[in-house]
């Protein structure tokens, strides 16, 4: 309506109300309503804490994250010395879970080209505090974490419209066609025709 797109976090160990598969209230940790619902328990347990009317749903996982930037051929990003050192043990743990393959980041400073591999791991971080190249303040531990992840999203929307809205559709058709089988790493509540939908409204829209 406003033509914006509005990006919040909720942090995992936040304790909220969420309910178990037979109806109880429980309060607990925020990730475990989707550990014990999955999508729709997370959507439900967000609707009801903060007056939400959520009706629909992407789930992207780590690999889906990776998959994504690689198609777009890599993210530029601000990454510190520090950041490089500790994404670097991160993507270590993240291949040898996976099975792909261990590329080290062996650059930092403004606008590195990071794999989406190198790019996940950076969103994981949370032991090295984050400087934010949007407006200069400095984010700690889960905060920095949610912050980076923030960040990598907008680079990400901001970076994709460059390629104009052509090259877009053939790279989404290209990600979900490698979306099959047991590799699946995006779950949605929308058929494609919806996607589609969304995908062309999202791109004239500003992050806010």
């Amino acid at each position: 309506r406003e033509g914006n797109i509005k990006m919040a976090s909720v942090f995992r160990d936040t304790y909220l109300m969420s309910r178990t598969q037979e109806g109880e209230e429980i309060i607990s940790k925020a990730n475990s309503a989707y550990y014990r619902g999955g999508p729709l328990g997370a959507v439900n347990m967000l609707n009801e804490n903060f007056d939400l009317a959520i009706t629909d749903y992407v789930v992207v996982n780590f690999w889906g994250l990776a998959n994504i930037i690689d198609l777009l051929g890599g993210i530029r990003l601000t990454v510190t010395e520090t950041e490089m050192d500790e994404l670097n043990y991160y993507m270590y743990e993240q291949n040898l879970f996976g099975g792909t393959e261990y590329i080290p980041l062996e650059e930092y400073g403004d606008s590195v080209l990071l794999t989406g591999d190198q790019a996940t791991a950076f969103c994981r971080l949370r032991s090295v505090n984050f400087v934010s190249p949007e407006d200069g303040i400095t984010y700690n531990d889960d905060y920095g974490r949610a912050a980076r992840q923030r960040y990598t999203l907008t680079e990400l929307i901001k970076q994709t419209r460059e390629l104009g809205v052509l090259k877009l559709m053939l790279i989404a058709d290209d990600l979900f066609k490698a979306n099959d089988g047991e590799k699946k790493f995006i779950q949605t509540s929308l058929d494609m025709k919806e996607l589609i939908k969304w995908f062309a409204f999202g791109y004239d829209m500003n992050m806010a």
